[in-house]
């Protein structure tokens, strides 16, 4: 069960040193290299006050943003720090703090502790952007539509089935 900071780096050894760093200063850390396993951490956890992440991954794995807006879904008061370079601030921006790439264990730690206080304390929440509801209803929006034509999809096939197993004209003739 993952613990209240979740720190996800593809780096191991750079993501084991700053896990050390912040467990050093109290901090109770589950440290990742894969986001697919901090996400199902995340899923699973009772609490976690605070996501540490990179921005990019390697292909076909979700990047920093994606689980960031992931684990806000289950989580909507849950801070955010990223480690990026500067050029993906404005993907970032209005979902949590930034760290630039390339940094050291100390400056994570300073970061945690600017914006998220020392261990035990209340963190102010970042919120995401006021456009951020009106993507997700969007996107569940086209999330229907797409079921309603998967399902189309489906009865027609089975229609085309049916009529071939019994012989029947898919249409009736007009004469």
């Amino acid at each position: 069960m993952p613990a209240p900071v979740v720190f996800v780096h593809d780096a191991p050894t750079f993501t084991e040193a700053c896990a050390t760093t912040l467990r050093l200063e109290g901090y109770d850390v589950a440290a990742f290299t894969d986001p697919m396993l901090a996400l199902d951490a995340l899923d699973t956890a009772c609490t976690v006050d605070l996501l540490i992440t990179r921005v990019a991954y390697a292909p076909g794995k979700p990047n920093g943003l994606a689980l960031a807006r992931m684990a806000r879904v289950k989580r909507p008061n849950i801070r955010i720090i990223f480690l990026a370079v500067p050029t993906a601030i404005e993907h970032i921006e209005g979902w949590g703090d930034f760290v630039q790439l390339p940094a050291t264990p100390a400056e994570i730690l300073t970061a945690v502790k600017k914006g998220f206080g020392t261990p035990g304390s209340q963190a102010e929440v970042m919120r995401p952007p006021a456009d951020a509801t009106a993507l997700s209803l969007d996107l569940l929006l086209l999330l229907a539509v797409l079921l309603v034509l998967a399902l189309a999809v489906v009865l027609l096939a089975y229609w085309i089935g049916w009529a071939q197993r019994t012989r029947q004209p898919l249409l009736a003739s007009c004469q």
